[in-house]
């Protein structure tokens, strides 16, 4: 008997599911600990095999959704991102990168996204914050595999379904990266029935400490992003104040030592990034810079409270905001 046109779509659908991107074996994300990775390092770059994946015209495209633009100038958490790819490396893990507002977090999973990308056919971006904008951003999986051609499906929650179904059924590699997630109960309803068992990896950032799956899956793992270690900050800091200056000839800055105690007295990089705008925007040095941020913290910690030229992580960028709206007004700061 002919089958009718729901079934017959129904069962496109599956083909597409279970077959999406072609023939190619999905042998990526399984080369070991060290992985394939493209690396602004002079020592690493594209293999061989990742000419597959790679943006040549000829090379089974890599599939995006919602994620934000390479950042070219990136700089640091290589061990973090090193330990990342070597626990996703495995199909089936789900990873949390936690860390305090300003720590990098988003920018850090955005890098990882790129920096890795030949280990992944997909690579799927959700904006977890709001429940709105998960749903919103999840059902983009199933516009982009053409689940829901021309946007026929109006129906958000069946876009989720078939988006989710995807997940779970495609032996594809894939990579599926929640931002900025506030609850668990918030992302429950995307992740696949068994993680564990599908070729895709999930990476979740967010300021919360104990944020985790109950009960805790075997397959789950965590980084904790500190502060950047001072040349990791400092070269954030020069490259801020002049962005065409290469990171090897970084060091030819005139105020290299200084920028060196300013990186270690900020750590966050939210933070750097904030002095290195204020210093383009005053036309001061940084060694000016460091003699404003220690007579502000003098003056405003109470007498006996320690060293004044070093806050906490949680109250660098708060120094730095005061610093600012005190010779450049709150419009300059925004």
């Amino acid at each position: 008997a002919e089958h009718s046109a729901p079934q017959r779509e129904a069962e496109s659908r599956n083909w597409r599911m279970t077959n999406f991107l072609g023939d190619e074996t999905h042998e990526q994300g399984q080369k070991g600990e060290q992985g394939y990775q493209r690396s602004r390092s002079p020592n690493t770059g594209l293999y061989p095999a990742d000419l597959r994946l790679s943006r040549s015209p000829s090379a089974v495209p890599l599939i995006r959704t919602a994620t934000y633009p390479e950042n070219e100038d990136f700089i640091g958490r290589d061990g973090d991102l090193a330990n990342l790819y070597k626990m996703l490396s495995v199909p089936g893990r789900l990873c949390i990168v936690s860390g305090t507002g300003g720590m990098g977090k988003t920018a850090t999973a955005v890098e990882f996204t790129y920096r890795y990308e030949q280990s992944f056919n997909c690579i799927f971006w959700v904006q977890a914050e709001t429940r709105v904008g998960a749903a919103d951003t999840f059902s983009l999986i199933a516009t982009a595999i053409n689940l829901a051609p021309d946007g026929s499906l109006q129906d958000q929650e069946r876009m989720v379904e078939l988006s989710r179904e995807f997940l779970e059924k495609t032996h594809k590699r894939w990579l599926l990266v929640f931002d900025n997630v506030n609850e668990w109960a918030d992302i429950e309803d995307y992740l696949p029935s068994k993680t564990a068992q599908t070729n895709g990896s999930i990476l979740v950032t967010t300021r919360l400490l104990d944020l985790s799956p109950k009960p805790i899956p075997v397959n789950y793992f965590r980084i904790s992003l500190k502060e950047l270690r001072m040349e990791e900050g400092r070269s954030l800091l020069i490259k801020g104040l002049r962005p065409e200056l290469r990171h090897e000839k970084a060091q030819l800055h005139p105020e290299w030592r200084i920028a060196g105690e300013i990186a270690g007295l900020a750590g966050l990089p939210l933070a750097i990034l904030h002095i290195s705008g204020y210093v383009k925007a005053t036309g001061c040095t940084l060694a000016e810079f460091l003699e404003l941020w220690n007579e502000w913290r003098r003056n405003s910690l109470p007498v006996g409270a320690g060293d004044a030229s070093a806050p906490t992580s949680d109250n660098a960028i708060q120094t730095i905001w005061n610093i600012g709206l005190g010779e450049l007004g709150v419009d300059a700061m925004k």
